[in-house]
């Protein structure tokens, strides 16, 4: 559980403390490959979870490609913008 711990201490959250009920939440499955379709499946299963509705798309953009804005870069000198502040 050392990975628990140190993301404790650097986010200063608990990954194992349920947001709802503050309860401590136990370890089911560890996904280690991206071809565990199968394993997926029968964990949501499982826990109720895999018939639940897909969340929908993100809005597509209203812009064309070609009209979206470009932005130019400029290089600035660390210490020159430093001395600006």
């Amino acid at each position: 559980m050392r990975w628990a711990a140190l993301i404790k201490r650097v986010y200063e959250v608990d990954p194992l403390k349920c947001r709802e009920c503050g309860g401590t939440m136990a370890i089911i499955s560890f996904i280690e490959k991206r071809d565990q379709a199968d394993v997926i499946q029968k964990i949501l299963k499982h826990c109720g979870l895999w018939d639940r509705p897909a969340t929908r798309a993100p809005p597509q953009s209203q812009q064309p490609a070609d009209e979206q804005p470009t932005f130019d870069l400029e290089y600035v000198d660390e210490d020159e913008f430093l001395m600006a502040l």
